[in-house]
């Protein structure tokens, strides 16, 4: 362990700042780690991280290089328990999950605006005011509120009795510009009630000195929501959900029209018996027919993107942590597309993703009921929910795996989709993806209904079906390594299973060659970038194995776990080589990014919230991404050992 003299002055200034003592939560034997991870702790609760490009590496920015950090030794006991969210067992991942989904709602709220609008029209007697939500994200149901008020008063009761109202989300820009979508229109009939006071009445609509007012609920332009219907409710799903995640919402302006009649009176002379001018009195002619036309002309400036995603645990883990993190729930990074002002769905699954396992997984879904909490006595929720797993085939086609529907009905609590997938492969099989897919509809007070929706793909990469190849000796000479030191006979047994380690590695170092050349062959450089980064990675693991110090029964186990880094590594970089070669662009990313995430470092500095979390909301937005690091309460620096899994060719 380096030392460092800034280590001291850091603990005692993180000590003084913290609302929380750290050592309420020591030991009296608490070591240096120990005192630095609950200061850190303590002292930083609550706060949010902004970091590019979708980051939650915060390492450099809060320890400097010569500062007391664990050896690998030292955080061992700490993968097991932190490696995204330890806590989160099958008794309290429900409890976790549903604080962790509540807060990101929070997140996504809005406050009710005025909407700048120009009219035309009968305006010289009628203004119009909207409101609508300072942002709408994505394909999402939003309120709106009309205000209608008499331009003009001048002493006569001429007032307006509206007759109708019509708002129209107009698409602007795209293959439908100026489309129409989700029309609403409210008839006020009236009628000439001669017998009390001989005017029209309007059911109470009625302006002059006064206003009326509107509260419904409109939808942006959505040409998606038919296709995730069926995707919802169906019994198949095609590659043409992954453009559905990327898609961009359409921008789009709203359209209000308001009809009425303008009570015409004007001021007659009075004559007395004798046909004498005596005064004046009002007298009512025809009715005059008023409308107006307004259009919102800054919408856009509401307009957020749909997609988004919640960082956390990527790509997976193979069976040599079955012991150790096999029965854990883990909140999977994940990207997601649709009506996300209206819902928020979260993704949750045990870590080990190999072929032939069943790990469970949860989905877990809640709708934003605050957003439209003024309407919500109008509003009925119908829904559809499904949970699946398709086997990505050569030919670009996806097969189901595994299937679980379910139809909650009421949306206004957090909802759980629980499943345990299969990934059973045929000879035909590249990959696989899971996805969660939540439809429903939301009735409006005309009687049409709205859809709202959410499309969810978890970063899983699924590994082969075997332990690592440095796990699997991990594993075996357990027992062995937890000594103190080993002995001459110890020491050669353990030496000649790491130098069968060696060749092992080397048979992997020729799959991802065969990948480098055909990614030369073919012209395919993405293929021959990851192919020779999986090379790399399969070399450091041969060369790290070889520096191993057979006298130090510590610096063995350290090199060991380094070295089962660079080959999980490798195998994610193989993966995805892989998947780029036969066209799979998006799984190939995700395989390609989990080798980045671990092949950054053997280890590193992860945010956590309460449970182990990372609750990390980023939205994607043209021209780059920006991430919003959410926390639960006290927020948590995790140090940890990344560890990984391992592969043999599957078909």
């Amino acid at each position: 362990m380096q030392k460092n003299k800034f280590a001291l002055p850091l603990i005692l200034l993180l000590l003084v700042s913290s609302f929380n003592p750290a050592y309420a939560w020591l030991d009296e034997d608490a070591s240096i780690t120990d005192i630095v991870k609950e200061t850190v702790f303590a002292s930083f609760g609550g706060i949010w991280y902004y970091v590019y490009e979708g980051g939650v590496y915060v390492y450099d920015l809060l320890i400097p290089d010569e500062i007391a950090i664990p050896t690998q030794s030292d955080t061992t006991e700490d993968a097991s328990e932190k490696l995204g969210g330890a806590d989160a067992n099958a008794t309290d991942v429900d409890d976790v999950a549903e604080a962790d989904i509540k807060h990101l709602i929070d997140e996504i709220d809005a406050d009710m605006v005025h909407y700048s609008m120009d009219g035309e029209g009968s305006t010289a007697d009628i203004d119009v005011k909207l409101y609508g939500p300072d942002n709408i994200r994505g394909y999402s149901v939003f309120p709106v509120k009309v205000t209608v008020y008499r331009n003009s008063f001048d002493g006569l009761p001429n007032g307006i009795h509206i007759t109708k109202v019509v708002l129209t989300v107009k698409q602007v820009g795209g293959d439908d510009d100026g489309n129409s979508w989700w029309t609403y229109t409210k008839e006020i009939p009236y009628w000439y009630d001669d017998e009390e006071t001989g005017n029209y009445v309007l059911n109470g609509v009625y302006i002059n000195d006064d206003t009326a007012t509107f509260n419904t609920i409109l939808k942006t332009p959505d040409p998606w929501a038919s296709q995730v219907e069926d995707y919802a409710t169906g019994t198949i799903i095609t590659p043409d959900i992954e453009d559905i995640i990327s898609s961009d919402s359409p921008s789009f302006e709203i359209e209000c029209s308001v009809y009425g009649e303008l009570e015409n009176w004007f001021m007659a002379t009075t004559y007395d018996d004798y046909g004498n001018p005596v005064g004046e009195h009002k007298e009512r002619d025809n009715d005059l027919g008023v409308v107006c036309h307004y259009t919102t002309s800054k919408t856009y400036q509401a307009e957020k993107a749909g997609l988004y995603a919640l960082g956390d645990f990527e790509g997976a883990l193979t069976k040599d942590f079955e012991a150790e993190n096999g029965d854990e729930y883990k909140a999977f990074e994940m990207i997601a597309q649709g009506s996300t002002s209206d819902i928020i769905t979260r993704f949750w699954a045990t870590p080990i993703h190999v072929l032939n396992s069943h790990p469970a997984e949860r989905l877990y879904v809640l709708a934003n009921p605050s957003y439209m909490e003024e309407f919500k006595s109008n509003i009925q929720i119908s829904d559809d929910a499904r949970l699946v797993t398709v086997r990505i085939l050569k030919d670009g086609t996806y097969e189901i795996s595994n299937d679980k529907k379910e139809a909650f009905g009421d949306l206004s609590d957090v909802n759980i989709v629980t499943a345990l997938t299969g990934y059973e492969a045929n000879e035909d099989t590249i990959g696989f993806a899971t996805y969660g897919i939540v439809y429903a509809e939301v009735e409006r007070d005309d009687g049409k209904d709205l859809p709202i929706w959410s499309i969810v793909r978890p970063k899983i990469v699924v590994l082969n079906d075997d332990v690592t190849i440095v796990g699997d000796i991990i594993n075996e000479l357990s027992d062995l390594l937890s000594k103190d030191s080993l002995n001459v006979f110890e020491k050669e047994s353990v030496n000649n299973q790491i130098v069968s380690l060696g060749e092992a590695l080397t048979t992997k170092m020729g799959q991802a060659s065969t990948y480098v050349e055909k990614g030369q062959d073919l012209d395919m450089p993405d293929v021959e970038r990851v192919a020779k980064k999986a090379y790399d990675n399969y070399e450091k693991a041969i060369e790290t194995l070889n520096d191993i110090n057979y006298e130090d029964v510590e610096d063995i186990n350290n090199k060991l776990e380094e070295a089962r880094n660079y080959e999980l590594s490798g195998d994610f970089y193989l993966e995805s080589a892989e998947a780029y070669y036969f066209g799979d662009k998006t799984s190939a990313e995700i395989a390609e990014e989990s080798g980045d995430k671990l092949g950054t470092s053997s280890s590193g500095w992860f945010i956590f919230s309460d449970g182990s979390i990372v609750s990390e909301f980023v939205e994607m937005v043209p021209g780059g991404t920006v991430t919003i690091v959410v926390v639960l309460g006290g927020l948590v620096l995790a140090y940890f050992l990344f560890k990984p899994s391992g592969r043999r060719r599957r078909y």
